[in-house]
């Protein structure tokens, strides 16, 4: 019985080596494959979220997406939004930002100098403090801390 138990055993082993050989050469194509499908998608804590609405301004464009409160299950108390610079701007500058479009606005976004953090001013109770931001090889990437009201 125990030679049996080890014949079984050595022979699983050696079926999966086997199978693990014959399909790693089409890993690369089948991950892209899988990558395509349509339930594949970047959380939205990783993405910044989907894109609210975008309005091209003097030398940039302007990309404001939807507030993200990201939860195991449902959606958490605190959040972020992310706002997108395209293009190039004179520093010192300043935006006033808006969640949803033909909307009154919810905070200032202001930038001093470069490698600086910029400034919030926030005009909604729900805008709370700068989150991470960074700038890029066409602009700026700015994440906003917010609070769900909705929680």
């Amino acid at each position: 019985m125990k030679n049996f138990k080890s014949i079984i055993g050595y022979s699983w082993a050696i079926i999966s080596f086997l199978i693990i050989l014959m399909l790693f050469p089409s890993l690369g194509p089948l991950s892209k494959g899988l990558t395509h499908l349509p339930f594949m998608k970047v959380n939205a804590k990783y993405s910044g979220g989907e894109k609210a609405y975008s309005m091209a301004k003097k030398g940039y464009t302007l990309t404001v997406n939807k507030p993200v409160f990201e939860a195991l299950i449902g959606s958490s108390k605190k959040g972020f939004v992310q706002v997108r610079w395209d293009g190039k701007f004179q520093l010192p500058h300043a935006d006033t930002i808006a969640l949803r479009p033909n909307h009154p606005a919810d905070f200032i976004i202001k930038f001093k100098e470069h490698k600086n953090a910029p400034e919030i001013t926030s005009l909604n109770s729900k805008v709370k403090t700068l989150g991470s931001f960074a700038e890029t090889k066409t602009g700026w990437i700015v994440r906003v801390n917010m609070e769900n009201t909705y929680h």
